[in-house]
């Protein structure tokens, strides 16, 4: 996945069938105890400024405009990550929707997901200057033939570097067509999510997302990939205020509610905070270095090494997902900047109501089958909504929705 945490943010993966062996019994690494809970009324940042209505009404109950800003992107390969002048802006076509549209699952799970998401998140849709799926890969760019389980491949969210191509600051997501196997039903949320944390962790772990997930659509896998592309361009918006310049990380460390950043051993004393953020502004799938030189750590355990030591992943990835833990996700857990996209995207998914901090779903658990671990399954999700995440509701509460 490359990564362009500032004025260039791309997101892409690459997801690649691994074979399975049996699992391996892992010893639980330790569990960080609940800090307490900051309570608030309101957010404790100033709303997301999107510009909303660009492209679409956010507050369209149909979800009609929302699709009909959609084009399919027609660039050759992902937009060009480098500085200006080599710097492209994306380019799409009209989609190839049905003749009848209640026929179309493509249009059918899009709607859905608009009409399920919180009004900011619809706002945040609304406000961006382009919106495509990728089917560059799929034979003739065709997002009707695509196959195979690269669920994320080609998905991006970034906000433009240059004003060269007059886009300064513009804002764009794709979504992979592969999300639509042969342009039928998006794939069910659990089987999405899944792919996602085996592509994270060692070759026969055999974790899944239960099917009990809740809802487990394919409307929810639809929202999740839109709101993973979206949390990168909120996470630029946020941590580079002026496009092109310096990172401003300072308001989501010494947020009211607590430091964002709880999770990660960096020096908080630091000018700019090169441990936190990517090397020249780039990241790549998978890679952790810093623009400081060595990768980030965690502040507690269970620390990245454990996650990538195939003998006891599966344990420490259960004490990763435990209450008093900080982590949206695996994938949150890569690096300081995916930490802030996957807290985003969890607080669209179920619902994250920034002015009561209460949830309001969709989504409202997702329990892992994690072979080895003891019982009950690790929810993030459903610890969240039960009010046992303290520490990842208050990261929710450092950002400007």
């Amino acid at each position: 996945m490359i990564r362009a945490s500032s004025w260039l943010y791309i997101a892409l993966i690459v997801i690649a069938i691994t074979a399975c062996v049996p699992p391996v019994e892992p010893p639980l690494a330790p569990i960080v105890s609940p800090p307490t809970l900051v309570k608030a009324a309101t957010a404790v940042v100033p709303a997301f400024s999107t510009g909303a209505g660009q492209v679409c009404n956010p507050n369209d109950t149909t979800g009609e405009s929302f699709v009909n800003a959609i084009q399919l992107l027609q660039s050759p390969n992902a937009p060009v990550l480098q500085p200006s002048p080599q710097y492209r802006r994306p380019t799409g076509a009209a989609f190839p929707w049905l003749p009848t549209p209640a026929a179309d699952p493509i249009r059918q799970d899009l709607r859905q997901a608009f009409v399920q998401a919180p009004v900011y998140f619809r706002q945040a849709l609304c406000g961006l200057n382009g919106i495509y799926i990728n089917a560059l890969a799929c034979p003739g760019n065709n997002p009707r033939q695509c196959s195979g389980t690269a669920y994320q491949a080609g998905a991006w969210g970034y906000r433009s570097p240059t004003d060269l191509q007059s886009d300064l600051g513009f804002m764009y997501i794709a979504i992979s067509a592969n999300l639509w196997p042969n342009g039928g039903s998006a794939v069910p949320f659990d089987s999405h999510q899944t792919e996602i944390l085996r592509n994270l962790l060692p070759v026969g772990s055999n974790v899944q997302v239960s099917p009990n997930t809740n809802p487990n659509t394919s409307w929810m896998t639809v929202l999740a990939a839109l709101a993973h592309e979206v949390g990168h361009v909120v996470w630029a918006r946020t941590a580079i205020p002026n496009v092109g310049q310096q990172y401003s990380l300072r308001p989501l460390i010494y947020c009211p509610a607590g430091d964002f950043f709880t999770g990660w051993d960096y020096n908080r004393m630091a000018a700019q905070h090169p441990d936190l953020v990517p090397p020249n502004r780039w990241r790549r799938f998978r890679m952790r270095n810093t623009e400081a030189g060595p990768p980030l750590r965690h502040s507690n355990p269970p620390s990245l090494d454990d996650l990538d030591n195939p003998a006891i992943a599966n344990g420490a990835l259960y004490a990763l997902y435990q209450p008093g833990q900080p982590w949206a996700s695996l994938f949150a857990a890569q690096t300081a900047d995916e930490d802030f996209v996957e807290t985003y995207a969890m607080a669209v998914l179920t619902g994250y109501n920034p002015n009561t901090g209460t949830f309001g779903g969709p989504l409202r658990s997702m329990p892992l089958i994690i072979p080895g671990a003891p019982t009950p399954p690790a929810d993030v999700p459903g610890d969240l909504v039960g009010n046992t995440k303290p520490v990842l509701l208050n990261k929710m509460r450092c950002i400007p929705f």
